[in-house]
């Protein structure tokens, strides 16, 4: 188990601070200074959760650049007085910057008690499903690439890697125990789409 130091929990209760008062802000028919408040607070917790360096590092890597762009241009177009479309800008960015951590958010959540049957109903689980993507990937970080691997019967399987970035199979590979490597085939763009 890890130790949580007094400053992560500080950068909890101001992150919760931030979502609470964006919400907040959006209830209020898009309040400006309530969301200037929340993106803010959100943003100062984020910082002390992971710390700075780290923040600085999730923020502005060069993948990700095009999230960071709408999502600090979206806070400063709140901030310039333009709520609704820097909340669209800001939302869209969010969901740039952090859809890497949906699938694990949403398998945590399903986890819960209540809430975990709540989200397996039928409607509602092809939704959630679409929202966390592929749960059958798993993510090689620092390359930005996802590997699949899906099972045909007992003793074959596939083994796809993804590019994170585009979606696009990048590689794909039949595997048989019996007989070892059936077939690679690595993946064009013409033949992906």
């Amino acid at each position: 188990m890890f130790e949580i130091t007094d400053v992560q929990k500080i950068g909890v209760g101001l992150a919760g601070f931030g979502v609470f008062f964006l919400f907040l802000g959006v209830l209020l028919l898009f309040d400006k200074g309530l969301l200037a408040i929340g993106n803010i607070l959100f943003i100062a917790g984020l910082a002390c959760v992971i710390g700075l360096e780290r923040t600085f590092r999730f923020f502005f890597q060069t993948h990700k650049a095009k999230a960071t762009c709408c999502f600090f241009g979206g806070i400063i177009v709140v901030l310039f007085g333009w709520p609704l479309v820097g909340m669209v800008f800001e939302t869209y960015g969010f969901f740039l910057l952090f859809s890497g951590f949906f699938p694990a958010a949403i398998n945590f959540l399903r986890r819960v008690p209540l809430l975990g049957t709540v989200l397996n109903l039928p409607g509602i689980r092809m939704v959630i499903d679409r929202l966390a993507g592929d749960s059958s990937r798993t993510t090689i970080p620092g390359y930005g690439l996802s590997v699949s691997i899906q099972f045909v019967s007992i003793d074959r399987f596939n083994v796809t890697i993804y590019d994170d970035l585009s979606s696009r199979a990048l590689y794909s590979q039949k595997w048989d125990p019996g007989y070892g490597n059936i077939g690679t085939t690595p993946l064009t763009s013409h033949e992906i789409k």
